[in-house]
């Protein structure tokens, strides 16, 4: 929508009501638009994975490919954006980093979508003013919080479907009270069977609370947000290639359900491989209104535990952290002013332990790695950014600084003696590893951005666009490379290198990303064609060190993506949304790598190549028809060819998927404001095809395939008071 004062055009946020599933923002502070996000409408299309997992919402907006390996969002879900792994994409709740480490990344499935009010997604220049924690590279995503209701409300919904799914949730809105407080609290349990294979995609469990001073005032407010989930899972088996290529005859094949007394068969048992954790958050804001804008203060604290079950290793870590971050929002001079700091100390440890299969279970034999931290890591992140509106021109230039301080830690040489409780194994065992024991090392970089925007009518309506940013990566990949230099110790040692000369040659990943872009509104028809280009510097990529003679992960990888997006929507009648959005992406290595194999030492030719897991085409088209109390949305889904190799030797085959959600609600009765029946098919038409590629970017390490789930369906009965 556009509105016009004085010839001068405000951009407003489209109309929630009978409208696209989404629309184009721009994050608090920016001048310009440069994300999008998905109204109320675009992320019930997302379904029952949706509710509880972030990466399922996003899989509607171009440019992205997000592959769930069951049809709730439970098993794990794997995500490309722009074809850069979801690890690599930072995510923030408020501002506030959302992120851990081993796997590093971001966690997807900590918040009920019942409780998050936005949901936003920024792919080429992210805004300085997200906290990215380990990284930006791919992009950021912004949640921002469901409010407690001003008024006193309940909501209730209960889900049934296939695979024995069941979800229920509760949200309790105290409305107003005493002076000027609201405040909210809510539950879900959330469980289903695995749909290939012996076990359980759960429970999940997640409890939410949320406290707001002085909402209703228009002053200064205090507000404190809690969230805590706690997960288990069971994890599915992935399919080698030769499995992939015939997934029709292997799309069941998973872990044995039971036990022989043959570790040679029994390390394929399905409960050696299990996943769990538990995740506590608590932040709270501070906002204070001031004569040319807005201070907010936000100081946070993060926790997870986890665990995880992998056959022969268990992955273990205990993770905290907890940090501030502060903004300044406002005008001074007719210029918009957006400047803040961001302070965050963690101690993020973790550790791996072998596992022996033996004919009566599987016991602790000893330490694949095992460290521990002299302290605590830190990052120090000032930014300051300028904008303006000058009738139809609007512009921001920004610059952000990012250092990140990795701290010492003292790794420990151990045995099958050495206790297998985390703990008592740092406290008792073999000593100190001087070789494997690392000083404190600091990586930064300085990241600017600059965007422009035109309009081409006065109502603003209709506008050019072009931005400029550069994102990080934290450097990963550092257990196993000491695992590598752990085992190769004489090799090293004779080439005078140890493992703190390996990591302290390492450096920040980059990319430099452009859009060019349309926006056009009109009241039936919303298009936006873009086109991007985005240079990856310094990528860690496992290539030959011939003064060792090994390969490890080194900063020798580049990578070049471009390509072209489109978001189109076209209102056909007031009842019915038609929307197609169409992606074109080549994402492809800038040089060969060199690695020794068995072989010997060879050259990889995947400069040209398409980087694993990426597909050159994406298509989402669909409709959405809203009359009276009834709502359909029939989604398809198409996700072209991919290859599972950077030499492009494996080729997988594209697929196209249709989704269903339709729901009924009723109007308000009583202290019943309203009742909503809802139905979600997922493939409906059970097609068998290969969905999340588990694959990493160079080539290293083993592949895993994991067939797309097949047909289900979810019934779902929510109520609100």
């Amino acid at each position: 929508m556009a509105v016009t004062f004085n010839d001068e055009a405000l951009l407003l946020d489209p109309i929630e009501v009978s409208a696209p599933p989404i629309y184009s923002v721009q994050y608090p502070g920016d001048t310009l638009y440069t994300g999008s996000a998905l109204t109320d409408e675009g992320k019930a299309m997302s379904g029952a994975a949706g509710r509880t997992n972030v990466y399922a919402n996003l899989d509607l907006l171009p440019g992205v490919d997000s592959e769930s390996l069951d049809p709730y969002g439970l098993g794990g879900t794997f995500m490309r954006v722009r074809g850069i792994k979801s690890q690599f994409v930072g995510m923030s709740i408020e501002g506030l980093p959302n992120y851990g480490i081993m796997p590093i990344g971001p966690r997807p499935d900590l918040y009920d979508f019942e409780n998050i009010e936005t949901l936003e997604l920024y792919k080429g220049m992210a805004p300085l003013a997200i906290g990215s924690a380990v990284g930006n590279r791919g992009g950021a995503i912004a949640l921002r919080f469901r409010r407690p209701e001003a008024e006193a409300a309940a909501e209730l919904s209960q889900a049934i479907g296939s695979n024995a799914y069941q979800r229920s949730f509760a949200r309790l809105d105290s409305g107003t009270f005493g002076p000027d407080l609201r405040a909210f609290v809510s539950g879900s349990y959330t469980d289903a069977d695995k749909w290939r294979g012996a076990g359980s995609l759960g429970p999940r469990q997640n409890l939410a609370a949320g406290l707001g001073y002085g909402l209703d005032q228009g002053g200064p407010t205090v507000e404190l947000f809690f969230n805590a989930t706690d997960h288990d899972r069971n994890d599915f088996r992935a399919l080698d290639y030769r499995q992939a290529r015939n997934v029709g005859r292997y799309r069941d094949f998973d872990y044995n359900s039971g036990r022989t007394g043959d570790p040679a068969i029994d390390v394929d048992y399905f409960d050696y491989y299990h996943t769990s954790t538990e995740n506590r958050d608590l932040l709270a804001i501070a906002s204070l209104p001031l004569a040319a804008g807005t201070l907010s203060v936000k100081p946070y604290y993060a926790k997870e535990q986890a665990q995880i079950r992998n056959g022969k290793q268990d992955r273990v870590r205990d993770l905290n952290r907890y940090g501030i971050n502060a903004d300044f929002v406002g005008e001074v001079a007719g210029l918009e002013i957006s400047t803040g700091y961001w302070w965050e100390s963690a101690d993020l440890e973790k550790s791996v332990r072998r596992m022996q299969i033996t004919p009566t279970g599987r016991e602790a034999d000893g330490w694949v790695y095992l460290a521990e931290n002299d302290g605590r890591g830190a990052i120090h992140s000032p930014y300051f950014q300028l904008g303006q509106q000058l009738g139809r021109l609007r512009w921001q230039a920004g610059i952000k600084y990012f250092r990140y301080t990795e701290p010492a830690s003292t790794a420990f040489r151990t045995d099958a003696t050495t206790p297998s409780d985390w703990d008592a194994a740092r406290r008792d065992n073999l000593g100190a590893s001087p070789d494997l024991s690392l000083d404190a090392f600091t990586f930064d970089a300085w990241l600017p951005n600059l965007g422009v925007s035109w309009a081409l009518d006065p109502s603003g309506a209709t506008e050019l666009y072009a931005n400029y940013g550069r994102n990080y990566m934290r450097p990963y990949a550092f257990v196993p490379v000491t695992n590598i230099v752990a085992s190769n110790l004489a090799r090293f040692e004779a080439a005078g290198l140890s493992l703190q000369d390996v990591f302290d040659d390492w450096r920040l990943e980059t990319s430099d990303n452009v859009d060019l872009g349309l926006r056009l509104q009109r009241d039936r028809l919303a298009l936006t064609p873009s086109i991007f280009y985005a240079k990856h510097h310094d990528l860690l990529a496992v290539a030959y060190d011939p003064r060792v003679g090994l390969n490890y992960h080194q900063n020798v990888g580049g990578a070049t993506a471009w390509g072209a997006e489109l978001l189109a929507s076209l209102q056909l009648t007031p009842a019915l949304w038609a929307f197609v959005y169409p992606t074109y992406l080549r994402f492809t290595f800038d040089e060969d790598l060199t690695r020794r194999g068995p072989g010997g030492t060879k050259t990889l030719p995947i400069a040209g190549q398409q980087v694993p897991d990426t597909p050159e085409w994406m298509l989402r088209a669909g409709l959405l028809f809203e009359q009276g109390p009834w709502r359909m949305a029939p989604v398809a889904r198409y996700v072209g060819r991919r290859y599972a190799d950077p030499q492009n030797a494996q080729p997988v085959d594209g697929y196209w998927s249709l989704d269903l959600t339709a729901s009924w609600s009723s109007g308000g009765f009583g202290v019943l404001e309203g009742v909503r029946v809802g139905l979600e098919l997922t493939n409906l038409l059970d097609e068998a095809y290969i969905g999340a590629i588990n694959a990493r970017d160079d080539g290293s390490g083993t592949v895993g395939f994991y067939p797309g789930a097949p047909r289900s369906a979810v019934l779902t009965l929510a109520a609100e008071f």
